[in-house]
């Protein structure tokens, strides 16, 4: 018998991500996303600004890396989420997003 898994939703998301490669900004708000995969971002190399308020986040492993080390990512948004981080959580340019990353990496679900 052959059961097939069905895709979640931020798979979905990826796939429609990756024929937007100039998308600058991106509000993923409200949507019960738990987890992100490693590679969501890996086709946008103009994404500036992204929104993750009020999910369900607890893993963002690796997800912003690229996004973040090579200077792309500007701005980040991830209030209301879990895993710690429940309160006004916003973050801005170079400084704030070294500041996010270790917060990431503070909190590493692997």
């Amino acid at each position: 018998m052959n059961h097939m898994i069905k895709p979640s939703k931020a798979d979905d998301l990826k796939e429609i991500l990756s024929q937007l490669p100039n998308l600058e900004r991106l509000s993923l708000n409200s949507n019960n996303f738990w987890k992100l995969p490693r590679d969501m971002f890996a086709f946008n190399h103009n994404l500036k600004s992204i929104s993750l308020h009020n999910n369900a986040l607890t893993c963002l492993d690796g997800v912003f890396d690229r996004l973040i080390d090579e200077g792309i990512l500007d701005r980040i948004r991830v209030t209301g989420n879990a895993n710690g981080w429940e309160q006004d959580l916003r973050f801005r340019g170079a400084d704030g997003m070294q500041q996010f990353k270790l917060l990431i990496n503070d909190k590493l679900c692997e």
